[in-house]
């Protein structure tokens, strides 16, 4: 004897999929939410629409265009992860100034770092070994050599510490993003300080697969 199980009654792969995001949503307004009780400055990270934005009680102060969004490892929760540090490969810093220097000197100049003196290309290190990886869209021969210095390090770096962190029963996740202008990526490295409470939305293609809707059919013979 037959059992046909009606399709209608199984979730198809677009509904599961618009109940995940629902779901995300709902989180991420309740972040949000919570966030907003303080007048501190906090990062999303909508990866979704390849966006970052600076929010300030949930008032968008400033955004970012995405050039390229690469997700590696495992998913995140739609919580405010504080960043740690910054790492570069030539970190700005100002001119060392020796002792009884200017004293030599009839005019004081005050050297302060400008956006301007940024990096375009950092590692931004985060709470719960998660890494974001930013560097600006490659311009002339120089500048490409540094984006398959990048690529390089993306195709490596992520795989071997997922291993690495996984003998350890411990998380990894990794983010790449390219950002086209090279001064709003100088502007985001100057706007991000120690302790930012950053808030990850996933894109689409990081969502859960959902199962395939198919007809069953099973027997049951008496």
């Amino acid at each position: 004897m037959l059992f046909y199980l009606q399709t209608s009654a199984i979730p198809s792969a677009s509904q599961g999929a618009n109940a995940l995001e629902l779901l995300e949503e709902k989180l991420l307004l309740e972040t949000e939410l919570e966030l907003c009780q303080s007048p501190n400055l906090h990062f999303l990270f909508n990866l979704r629409d390849k966006k970052i934005h600076l929010k300030a009680r949930n008032m968008v102060l400033k955004e970012w265009q995405l050039e390229t969004v690469r997700f590696w490892g495992d998913p995140l929760p739609l919580t405010a992860i504080p960043l740690v540090k910054k790492s570069t490969l030539f970190p700005p810093g100002r001119e060392k100034i020796k002792p009884g220097q200017t004293q030599e000197t009839t005019k004081v100049e005050i050297d302060a770092l400008e956006v301007d003196d940024m990096p375009g290309s950092y590692t931004l290190h985060l709470e719960g070994r998660v890494r974001v990886y930013i560097k600006t869209k490659a311009r002339g021969f120089f500048s490409g050599l540094a984006s398959v210095g990048h690529a390089l390090r993306w195709f490596t770096a992520p795989p071997l510490l997922t291993v690495w962190y996984s003998l350890s029963k411990r998380s990894f996740t990794a983010i790449f993003i390219v950002i086209k202008d090279r001064r709003e990526a100088k502007a985001l490295y100057w706007t991000l300080t120690e302790g930012s409470a950053c808030v990850f939305l996933p894109s689409r293609n990081d969502l859960m697969p959902a199962q395939k809707d198919e007809k069953l059919i099973t027997s049951n013979k008496k």
